[in-house]
Formats: C-alpha cells, structure tokens, sequence
C-alpha cells in the first residue's frame, strides 16, 4: 500500500512538472510573438534602431520560437536600412539562410544578397556575385542530386553511366563535389576507377578530397596503393596528404609507424600534426617509444610542444620519466613548461613522484 502510494506521488508530481514546463513553453511562445509584434510594428514605423534591438533580443532569448526565422530577417532588414557594411549585411542574410533552411523568408533574403552582390561587384567586390549566382540553379540541382543519390542506390552499370556524364558536364565546383559523394555507394570497378582518376586528374581539391573519401569506402578494392601514392606526393595539397595519412591509420597497413615517424620528421607541417596525433591515440608501448625518440631529433617548437601534450595520455612510468627528464633539460622553456603541465595532467603515481623530484631540483638550484 505505501510502495503504491509512493509511485502516485510520484506520478502525480511528474504530471506536475510536465504542465508546468507545458505552461513554460506557452507563455514563452506568447511572449515572443508578443515582441515580434512589437518589432514588426516598429518596421512599419521606419524606427530601424529599435526593431533592430527588439528582434536581436527576441532572438537571444527564444532562439527555439517559431518566431526566431522571422526576426533573424528583420534584424538583416533592419542592418541594412541603418546603412551598415553591404558586407556585413550580406553576411546576415546568408547566416540566416544557413540557419533557417525552411523559412518562408529565404526567398526575401536570397534577393536582398543579390542586391546587395551588385553593389558590393560595383566596388571591386566580385566574388559576392559569384556567391548568389547558385541561387537561380538550387532548386534544380537539389532535384538533379535527389536523383543521382537514388541511382547510386541502384548502383548498376546503368546507374553508374548516367552519374559519370552528370559528373563531368558539371562545372560548378560544390556540385561536382556532392555527385562525387554519391559514386561512394557504388561498389563497382568503374566507380572505382572514376574515384581514382578524380583523386589523381580533377582540379579542384575539394573534388579529390571528396573522391579519396568516397574511394575509402570501397571495401573490395585495395585502395592502400593510391592512399601511398598521395601521401608520398609532396607536391599534393596538404590537406588530401593528411586526409591520405589518416584513411591509412584506419586500414593499418605494414609499416604504419614508419610512415607515421617519416611524416613527423618530414618538412610538411600539416602532415607532421596529424602524424603526431596519430601516435598519441595509439597510446601503446611502441607509439612512446617513437614520440619519446622524436622529442630529440625534432627541431621544430611547434610538433615537440605537441609531442609533449600527446604524452600526458600513456599512463605509464616511461611517460612520466621522459617528460620529467624534458620538464628539467629541455633547451626551450615553452616546451620545459608543457612538460610540466603534461605531468600534471597524468594524474599517475609515476607523474606525482616525477613533479616532486622537479620541484626538489628547483629547491636545490639545479
């Protein structure tokens, strides 16, 4: 009897809570629209300062109300009727298409940017023009992606062909790269090959970033020899070479440490990071042995700093050793400092032990 009296309670409150959250919501739902009208109604009035400072506050405060579309576009509105930067009101509208995908102001917003695109290429601005000129083609192209994205479901030889001519009739940069995106769920040796001649022959990095992708998810192919090709290509882009770096780690192929070692000592600074971070979520005996051997013959601030902050995860007492033996020699005080910091951050009896022999050799003098 009293167990079942308990859980009424304890329903009863949980009803409670719920309506007072319900009561909550509403009130704040009617508080919004209420500063919406406000705001709206000083629009009409033309005081653009106050329906500035009315819709930002509506947005801060009911970020989630149905309201927070509208008053993002009249803030835009009202930035550009105060004669603020075409650049800046520019950025607004395009945060707010970003934002509100589904507002039914976005085609309002879409013809203030074109506006304002003129205005800004009459200045020397070209590049806003080129920036608005996506918008008479989106709604095609979102219909054309639907489709492509529907045949590579298909994924046959038929599927693929249509794509392929998608593909290459396209010129525009971020479209080509979103067909690129659809030839990863055709396991096929043609899609294969597509993704490979566009790693190697596209001249857009975003297009081969997307294909090396997209070509990682092939799990028939062996695609180890064209990941190596890119990596050891030092004339590629620095982003596809540690984009190539990290799809290696995840397929572990033979000489992993060495390749990871390699690019850490190598002259790309990129590669170098990623490299380190690699071998700091091994968190194994070997990785601190190669970081630890590193940390001498590294002559750059930068990736020893980093070496020395990857450290403080291997809990174990060859980790708290060699940092201490950094925290005390190490020629530069930043990475003396980061040491020190590492050792804190162990948490470990060996750490504890080392940062209590640091402070002795500082008691000491030495």
């Amino acid at each position: 009897m009293k167990i079942r009296t308990i859980v009424q309670v304890v329903s009863m409150c949980s009803g409670l809570v719920a309506a007072a959250g319900a009561a909550r919501a509403q009130a704040d739902s009617d508080s919004a629209a209420r500063a919406y009208q406000q705001g709206y109604n000083e629009v009409l009035d033309r005081k653009w300062s106050a329906a500035l400072a009315t819709f930002s506050s509506l947005v801060e405060q009911y970020p989630g109300s149905d309201w927070a579309d509208d008053a993002e576009f009249w803030r835009c509105y009202a930035r550009d009727e105060l004669g603020e930067a075409p650049s800046e009101v520019f950025a607004c509208y395009d945060n707010h298409l970003a934002s509100y995908r589904r507002s039914e102001w976005s085609d309002d917003a879409k013809r203030a940017m074109v506006r304002l695109a003129r205005q800004l290429d009459g200045q020397g601005q070209k590049e806003y023009s080129e920036r608005v000129r996506r918008f008479g083609r989106s709604d095609d192209d979102n219909r054309m992606l639907q489709v492509l994205a529907e045949l590579g479901e298909i994924g046959d030889e038929r599927s693929l062909e249509v794509i392929i001519q998608h593909l290459d009739a396209t010129k525009d940069e971020q479209l080509r790269a979103r067909i690129t995106d659809v030839l990863e769920d055709i396991e096929l040796p043609a899609a294969t090959e597509k993704l490979r001649s566009l790693v190697f022959d596209d001249p857009s990095i975003k297009v081969q970033r997307t294909a090396l992708h997209a070509l990682t998810h092939h799990d028939y192919a062996d695609v180890t020899p064209t990941l190596m090709t890119v990596l050891e290509d030092q004339g590629r882009d620095p982003e596809l070479r540690s984009d190539a770096l990290e799809y290696l780690v995840e397929l572990e192929p033979a000489g992993l440490i060495d390749l990871l070692t390699e690019a850490i000592r190598g002259t790309d600074d990129r590669l170098a990071m990623t490299a380190i971070d690699e071998l700091g979520d091994r968190e194994d005996r070997q990785a601190l042995n190669v970081l630890v051997a590193l940390l001498g013959e590294v002559p750059h601030q930068r990736r020893r700093l980093v070496i020395v902050e990857e450290m403080e995860d291997f809990e174990m007492p060859e980790a708290a050793s060699a940092l201490l033996s950094v925290a005390q020699s190490d020629p530069d005080p930043r990475v003396r400092r980061a040491a020190t910091e590492s050792l804190g951050d162990m948490e470990t009896p060996a750490a504890r032990e080392a940062l209590i022999e640091l402070l002795q050799d500082m008691g000491t003098g030495q």
